[in-house]
């Protein structure tokens, strides 16, 4: 049984892990964070123990899971960058998106998804109890991601068939769906095709497209995927806007705050794994040793950061 491996391997009591499971829902600590386009975003924070029953959970159960080809997110060895690079050849684009994509992924499909997997009884109560918080997953949790990319697997599957049919492109970042194409006209009747792909799914049996949010790009403008700009010639970039930032905010380093100085040193990192040669122009304007002291930067943050550390 479940239960008694992982009471086995954390030297927690069987009844401990029991409770720990049972109680799970009401273990999270809650927050908020800015979104990128404006707004905020709800984090429910899993407790200690919980985390590490989560964080066993997906590598016992939810890791060998099969996840589609075309899911690009939460996995290892791949990066927005690589999700960005499959659409790079292609003229036109389109992005949709889901309303509260965890929320909607419930116990009932968890429980449906699983127990198909073979796993039934006391183990399946046990795992959707830890994994799922007052019957939903939720952004926090280590557990969601894998399991959000095992259950969209059919989704996936019938997505990339549809669209490679018609020599679209199809990928998927967590609930980012991104569609190219090499010639107009493609995209624009593939989207009602995506609709009903979706309203037809029986696993998850909830998602819900956001129409507010799905846009049309064509080299005329801005084609971004994961935030990665797609440029005319072929190649990924961090955009011309974030570049101005980072220059900037390079040379004003040291009168940053602390939370300004973490944010330019996350942009570093995703320009060098984006743009290196910005990032060498950035040494050559500013001295290797301003960007090195720049790297070695780390804010301390004594409440989250320690949580992290499980």
């Amino acid at each position: 049984m479940l239960i008694n491996e992982f009471a086995d391997k954390s030297a927690i009591p069987v009844a401990a892990v029991k409770k720990l499971s049972k109680t799970a829902s009401h273990r999270y600590k809650a927050y908020t964070i800015q979104k990128r386009r404006g707004g905020h975003r709800l984090i429910h924070h899993p407790s200690r123990p919980l985390k590490m029953l989560q964080r066993w959970i997906v590598r016992k159960v939810l890791s060998p899971l099969p996840v589609h080809g075309c899911a690009m997110g939460y996995r290892k060895n791949l990066s927005i960058a690589d999700n960005a690079q499959m659409h790079v050849k292609n003229s036109y684009l389109m992005r949709m998106d889901f309303k509260d994509f965890f929320h909607t992924i419930v116990i009932e499909d968890g429980r449906k998804f699983l127990g198909n997997q073979g796993l039934e009884g006391e183990d399946l109560q046990f795992v959707l109890s830890a994994i799922f918080r007052f019957g939903k997953l939720t952004i926090g949790a280590p557990s969601s991601p894998s399991f959000s990319n095992a259950a969209c697997y059919q989704l996936d599957a019938i997505l990339s068939h549809k669209s490679g049919g018609l020599g679209i492109t199809y990928t998927r970042y967590a609930d980012d769906l991104y569609f190219s194409a090499p010639e107009k006209g493609f995209l624009m009747p593939f989207e009602k095709v995506v609709q009903k792909t979706v309203a037809d799914l029986s696993m998850p049996s909830s998602l819900e497209i956001n129409h507010d949010k799905t846009s049309h790009m064509s080299k005329k403008g801005v084609r971004k995927v994961t935030g990665v700009v797609l440029t005319n010639q072929g190649k990924l970039s961090i955009g011309r806007i974030r570049k101005r930032q980072i220059s900037a905010m390079i040379h004003q380093f040291s009168g940053l705050d602390e939370f300004e100085k973490e944010k330019i040193v996350g942009w570093l990192g995703f320009a060098n794994s984006i743009e290196p040669d910005f990032v060498s122009k950035m040494r050559a304007k500013y001295s290797s040793d301003a960007i090195e002291e720049i790297l070695q930067f780390r804010r301390v943050d004594t409440e989250f950061g320690l949580l992290d550390q499980i």
